[in-house]
């Protein structure tokens, strides 16, 4: 990086924010943490994966050298209360225990911080708050779709559906690149970086739903993968499958039904997409990304069928 990183540049606007921050935990060190190990995050490899939100912004860079790195840092910083500010309505919405209020008046003053950062970019006019604005609505209409169709009830889903979930959830990433490419009057790339972003987070949303059926399961959040193989089990039967289904035969059909194995695999599809969208660009950081999503899928998925040959193999030995 060529310029020095001055860290009392972005430092929280507001003393509100250093009195709650045990509410949040560990977001002013992140924030903090994001000026230390910035080239380490930035060092991407197939087998490791940081925690790539504290230097977002840099995974594109290098298309846009006109960008400094003090712009950089500050979109970097925002993405920071930003992903704070989601976390916490995840945990308000996801909550199956005592309400906890002071998480949504803490979400209220992230996201005021997150915008603070971002109005020191650009003028109330720019065309950057109409593009903010239209992913909020996409992730707004990915989560009441999730909630009001997915939660707590079994509906098939479209094949549409799955993708505009998937992706919709992590739609406010895409504030990032749009930013980029305006600051450096590149508006002709955001169509390819936007959906670059999308096949990516719709990846990894069908890849942590392979990971965290049970913990979906439990809680009644019924993604498609939960969905299918319910429907698939239950025989079509949209009752609540909690006071029917067992979860070892849910395991079961999951698993062996190719349930699992097709999610792996759209998932790598849509990591191949999320590759093609921004072939030709220069953004070494975010391919690589792509990359190590790609490698974690692929490695599950033989994992699982090696898992799942051996146990046949064994089954079919002592019959």
């Amino acid at each position: 990086m060529g310029n020095r990183i001055e860290t009392n540049r972005f430092a929280p606007s507001r003393d509100s924010l250093s009195e709650y921050t045990e509410l949040v935990p560990g977001v002013a060190a992140r924030v903090a943490a994001f000026y230390r190990e910035l080239q380490t995050v930035l060092l991407i490899s197939t087998t490791d994966e940081p925690n790539y939100y504290h230097a977002y912004p840099f995974l594109f860079r290098d298309e846009f050298p006109p960008i400094s790195d003090a712009a950089a840092s500050t979109l970097a910083v925002a993405g920071v209360f930003y992903l704070n500010h989601l976390c916490l309505l995840d945990d308000v919405v996801d909550s199956q225990g005592e309400r906890q209020p002071y998480k949504l008046f803490m979400s209220a003053l992230l996201h005021e911080e997150a915008l603070v950062q971002l109005g020191t970019l650009f003028v109330p006019a720019s065309p950057f708050w109409t593009e903010l604005s239209a992913y909020h609505r996409e992730f707004a209409a990915a989560m009441l779709r999730e909630q009001t169709a997915h939660t707590g009830r079994l509906s098939a889903f479209t094949e549409a559906e799955v993708f505009q979930i998937a992706k919709g959830k992590a739609a406010l990433s895409k504030m990032t690149t749009t930013a980029l490419a305006l600051l450096a009057d590149r508006p002709e790339t955001i169509i390819n970086l936007s959906a670059s972003q999308d096949y990516f987070n719709a990846a990894r949303q069908m890849y942590d739903d392979v990971k965290d059926w049970r913990d979906d399961y439990a809680n009644r959040r019924y993604s498609a993968l939960l969905t299918a193989a319910l429907l698939d089990l239950s025989g079509g039967d949209a009752k609540d499958p909690q006071l029917t289904i067992d979860i070892e035969a849910l395991s079961t059909r999951l698993h062996y039904g190719g349930h699992i194995d097709h999610a792996l695999a759209q998932a790598a599809l849509w990591c191949d997409q999320a590759a093609t969208h921004v072939a030709g660009y220069q953004v070494a950081g975010w391919s690589r990304l792509i990359q190590s999503l790609r490698a974690q899928v692929v490695r599950l998925r033989e994992d699982l069928a090696a898992i799942r040959e051996r146990t046949s193999y064994v089954e079919a030995k002592s019959a």
